[in-house]
């Protein structure tokens, strides 16, 4: 299992079209795919799901990853969330 914290740097946060190349690039992966605020999980392979945590420009939150391509998926997912 790979957790990583994050803080939201994209201007408008998490919204539609980030969040939709982000299901995109998890849902290529089998591992499991959380982002995480607050406590409460949210599944990365769900547009519906990644909207509702309403990630905002400055908040922090984790990326949980753990499968098979565990290690594969966190470099993908970390060079995402860092440009």
């Amino acid at each position: 299992m790979i957790i990583r914290q994050f803080i939201l740097t994209k201007e408008a946060g998490l919204h539609a079209r980030p969040a939709l190349l982000l299901v995109d690039l998890a849902s290529k992966f089998c591992s499991t795919i959380y982002l995480e605020k607050e406590d409460t999980r949210y599944n990365a392979k769900s547009i519906v799901s990644v909207l509702s945590a309403g990630i905002a420009q400055g908040e922090k939150f984790n990326l949980i990853i753990e499968g098979a391509d565990e290690h594969l998926a966190d470099q993908v997912l970390h060079a995402f969330f860092k440009k």
